[in-house]
C-alpha cells in the first residue's frame, strides 16, 4: 500500500548519510487512507534505518518501505524478488512493474520486526540490532505473510540461522518449537541437544500445540531416553592391558573399580536416590531418568581418575577410552529429525565412465539408500552419416541390476530444459514458481539429487525440486582449480603433480551473482573433498577410474552422514588471489601437435591427456613439391635421450626433423619415429594413422614416405 506518492520533506537531507535522526517530517495528502499514517504522524517525524539506508547498499535502492512506527527502509526490488517471488506483492500490494521508485509503501510491522525479515531477506546478519529471542520468533511467524517461506531463507549457513541457535542454548523450548513450527529441520536438530535441561513440565497446551506431534514425541523420547544412553555409553568400564612388572591383575582391577564408582556419581546425579540400588546390583538395568547431567560434569568426574594410576599404559588407554565414551555422549545429544536413519531417495544423473565408477560405489552402498533412479542419456548416432551408436556406459551398468530405475532424458539440449524429473522427485519444491507447478510439497531432506560428468546443465526447475544442501555434484578436481567440463584432461595437459576430486554443492547456471543468490557451474560450497597424488607418466583413463572410485567412496560417506543426519557445513571454495585454471571443453585444435612450438614432454602429456578423445594431429612435409599430409600419432613418449646413441646422433638437430629406429636397442625388430622438438627433446612415436587410411605402425609407414629426401614435421600454421 502506497503511503503518499507527493510525500515531501520539510529540510533538505543528504540522502547518502547513514541515517537521519528524526529529523525529517512528512507532509501527507488526504486522499490516503488515515490508518496509514496515525504513526506517522505522532511522531511527526521519520526515521531512517541504520541498515537499510540510501547508500548502504552497492546498487542503487529502487524501493521505499516504511514501517509501523516510521522508520523507512531504502531497498531492492530484485533481492526481494530473488528471495521470493509474492514477497513484493504481499509487502507492497502491487506487482514489480507497477512500483515506483519515488513511492514510500507502508508495512504494517515494526522497525524492529521489519528489520529482521529483510535481514533475512539479504542474508546479512541483525545481531547488531541484538534483537530478543521473541522478536526474533514474531520475524519468522511473520514471514509467511510476504511470500517468505522459513525453509528458505533460514538454511544452516544464513546469519538468521546461527542468531537463533546462540538463543537455543538458554531458550531451547522456544527454538525448537519455532523450529518444529516452520519444520527448520537442520535447526531443530541442532537445538535439541539443549533441551535435555527441560523436564517436559514447561511443555503447556500452547506450545505443544506449536511444536506438533512429530517434533513433540522426539522431544520427549529424546529427555526419556538419553540417561539410558549415557549409562550405556559409560558402563563397560577400560579394558585391561596384559600385565607388566609394575601393573598386573590386582592392580588393574582399580581401574574398574574406580570407573565403577564414578559411574554410580554420575546416575546419582542424573535423578538422587532413585535406581542407585539397581546400578549396583545390575548396571544393565537402569530405569528411566528425567534429569539429564551436564558434559562437564562428567569430564570432571571422569577426568580426574588417570592421575591416580602409576601405571602409564594404564594412564594413556584411559585417556583415550574416556575421550572416545565422551565423544559418542556428545553425538547423542541431538534427537533426531523427521528422516533420521531413514534410507535416502537418490536421483542420480551422468553418463560415460567416471560417473559409471561414482554410481557403482553408490549402488554398493546399500544401507543408505532405498530408492535409485539413474538417469543417463539415450543412444545417439554419431560420426559421419550416424555411423556409430554412441552408448552411454552408465546405462549398460544400471541395466545390469534390478533394484534400480533407469530413465533417459531427451536428445537435445531444447527438450531436455523442458524435462520433467521422474517420480516421486517432481511431486516437491522449494520455489514452486520455479518449477512451474503451484501447491506442492516441501521436499524432504531424504531427497538427494547426484550428478556426475552428466553432460547437462540443470535448469532451477530441475534444481527446485530438491533442497539446497542436497543437490549434489562430484567433480574430478581440487576446485576452485578447473572448473569445466574437462577437468581431469586440463590437470593432465598442465602436468599437475597433485589432483583430487570434491563433492559440491550445485548452483543454477548464471554469471550475475548478488550478495543472496549465488550462481555458477561448479561454485558451489565443498562437502567433502580428497586430494592424491597424479604420477608423471598418468593418463587420462588412469586418473579417471582413481578418481572416479575415490568420488564414489566420498559421495557415500557424505550421503551417510545426511542419513544419519550428522551437522555438516560445507566450506566455500577459496578463491584467494592465486590464478585460477579452468578446464573447458576439448576441441579439435587442442589436439594439434607442433615440435616447432612444443617439447617432447608436453606433446607426450598431451596424448595421455586427451589422446582417448581427439587424435593428437601433425603435419608432415615430405617434400616442397607434393602437398603436406595431416597425420594422426598414437603412443607417444618422450624419449630418454643419450649423447652417445644412434638416436641422437642420426636425427638433425632442428625441430621437426624426424628418423625411423629401433625403439628399443635389444630388440631391433621394433620401430619407432623419433621427432626433434623444441628444446632439443625427442618425442617417440609407435603408431601412425594417414588420413584416410587405417593405423600402421612405425616401420610400415617409414616405408611409405623413405623415398622423399626433405621428410619433416611442420607446424600447423605453416600448412
Amino acid at each position: 500500500m502506497v503511503i503518499d506518492p507527493t510525500l515531501t520533506w520539510t529540510q533538505e537531507w543528504p540522502m547518502d548519510a547513514g541515517f537521519s535522526p528524526s529529523e525529517l517530517t512528512p507532509a501527507f495528502t488526504a486522499n490516503q487512507p488515515e490508518e496509514n499514517h496515525t504513526q506517522f504522524r505522532a511522531q511527526n517525524a521519520v526515521d531512517v534505518s541504520t541498515s537499510f539506508y540510501r547508500g548502504s547498499h552497492w546498487m542503487e535502492s529502487d524501493l521505499t518501505l516504511g514501517s509501523s512506527d516510521a522508520v523507512l527502509f531504502y531497498v531492492h526490488r530484485r533481492i526481494i524478488e530473488d528471495a521470493s517471488p509474492k514477497a513484493l506483492r504481499s509487502l507492497t500490494g502491487l506487482a514489480m512493474d507497477q512500483l515506483q521508485a519515488t513511492d514510500i509503501y507502508y508495512v504494517p510491522e515494526s522497525s524492529l520486526i521489519l528489520n529482521i525479515i529483510l535481514h533475512a531477506v539479504y542474508e546479512t546478519s541483525c545481531a547488531g540490532n541484538a534483537p530478543t529471542v521473541e522478536q526474533l520468533i514474531e520475524a519468522v511467524d511473520r514471514m509467511p505473510e510476504y511470500g517468505l517461506e522459513p525453509r528458505s531463507v533460514i538454511c544452516s549457513k544464513d546469519p538468521l540461522y546461527s542468531l537463533l541457535l546462540s538463543h537455543g542454548a538458554l531458550r531451547p523450548l522456544q527454538v525448537y518449537a519455532l523450529a518444529a513450527h516452520h519444520h527448520l529441520e537442520d535447526l531443530a536438530t541442532h537445538v535439541s541437544g539443549y533441551l535435555l535441561s527441560q523436564s517436559g513440565k514447561e511443555i503447556d497446551d500452547q506450545t505443544s500445540a506449536r511444536i506438533g506431534a512429530i517434533y513433540l514425541k522426539r522431544f520427549l523420547m529424546l529427555v526419556v531416553t538419553r540417561p539410558r544412553e549415557i549409562v550405556e555409553i559409560l558402563i563397560q568400564p577400560p579394558e585391561r592391558h596384559p600385565p607388566t612388572d609394575t601393573c598386573g591383575y590386582e592392580e588393574q582391577k582399580r581401574v574398574t573399580r574406580e570407573w565403577s564408582l564414578s559411574l554410580i556419581d554420575i546416575v546419582e546425579e542424573m535423578r538422587p536416590g532413585e535406581y542407585l540400588r539397581d546400578l549396583m546390583n545390575n548396571f544393565a538395568d537402569l530405569g528411566v531418568a528425567t534429569e539429564d547431567i551436564p558434559i562437564h560434569r562428567i569430564q570432571s568426574v571422569f577426568g580426574p581418575l588417570a592421575e591416580k594410576f602409576s601405571c602409564k599404559d594404564c594412564q594413556v588407554w584411559y585417556y583415550t577410552v574416556s575421550g572416545l565414551r565422551l565423544t559418542d555422549i556428545l553425538d547423542s545429544t541431538e534427537c533426531c529429525n523427521e528422516q533420521a536413519g531413514e534410507k535416502l531417495k537418490i536421483l542420480f544423473l551422468g553418463r560415460d565412465e567416471f560417473s559409471s565408477l561414482v554410481l557403482q560405489e553408490l549402488y554398493n552402498a546399500k544401507d543408505v539408500w532405498d530408492e535409485l533412479v539413474v538417469v543417463t542419456h539415450p543412444d545417439q548416432r554419431v560420426g559421419r552419416r550416424g555411423s556409430q551408436l554412441s552408448v552411454s556406459p552408465l546405462k549398460v551398468l544400471a541395466e545390469t541390476w534390478q533394484d534400480t530405475r533407469l530413465e533417459f532424458i531427451p536428445p537435445s539440449k531444447a527438450e531436455f530444459r523442458q524435462w520433467k524429473l521422474p517420480s516421486p522427485f517432481s511431486s516437491y519444491a522449494c520455489d514452486a514458481a520455479a518449477s512451474g507447478q503451484a501447491s506442492l510439497e516441501q521436499p524432504p531432506a531424504s531427497h538427494v539429487l547426484v550428478t556426475a560428468s552428466f553432460g547437462r546443465i540443470l535448469t532451477q526447475k530441475h534444481l527446485s525440486h530438491f533442497l539446497p544442501t542436497r543437490r549434489l555434484n562430484v567433480h574430478p578436481s581440487l576446485l576452485p582449480q578447473y572448473r569445466g567440463p574437462a577437468p581431469i584432461q586440463h590437470s593432465l595437459l598442465n602436468g599437475d603433480q597433485e589432483t583430487g576430486v570434491c563433492v559440491i554443492e550445485m548452483l543454477p547456471a548464471g554469471k550475475k551473482q548478488t550478495d543472496t543468490r549465488k550462481v555458477g557451474i561448479d561454485a558451489g560450497d565443498i562437502w567433502a573433498l580428497k586430494s592424491t597424488d597424479q604420477p608423471s607418466g598418468a593418463t587420462f583413463s588412469q586418473m579417471r577410474d582413481q578418481l572416479g572410485f575415490e568420488g564414489g567412496k566420498l559421495l557415500v560417506e557424505l550421503l551417510r552422514d545426511f542419513k544419519n543426519q550428522k551437522q555438516l557445513y560445507p566450506q566455500p571454495q577459496c578463491v584467494g588471489e592465486s590464478t585460477l585454471k579452468i578446464a573447458p571443453m576439448v576441441h579439435l585444435e587442442d589436439a594439434q601437435f607442433s615440435p616447432i612450438t612444443s617439447t617432447a614432454e608436453e606433446a607426450s602429456r598431451r596424448w595421455r591427456a586427451i589422446g582417448h578423445q581427439r587424435p593428437i594431429t601433425a603435419i608432415l612435409q615430405v617434400s616442397t613439391e607434393v602437398p603436406t599430409r595431416a597425420v594422426q600419432l598414437h603412443d607417444l613418449q618422450v624419449h630418454m635421450r643419450q649423447p652417445d646413441e644412434a638416436v641422437e646422433q642420426r636425427l638433425a638437430p632442428y625441430p621437426g626433423a624426424v628418423i625411423c629406429s629401433a625403439s628399443n636397442p635389444s630388440n631391433g625388430s621394433e620401430k619407432a619415429l623419433f621427432i626433434r622438438c623444441v628444446g632439443g627433446s625427442i618425442l617417440s612415436v609407435r603408431s601412425i594413422k594417414p588420413e584416410g587410411k587405417p593405423v600402421l605402425d612405425a616401420q610400415a609407414f617409414w616405408n611409405g614416405v623413405r623415398k622423399y629426401k626433405d621428410i619433416k614435421f611442420i607446424g600447423h600454421g605453416a600448412a
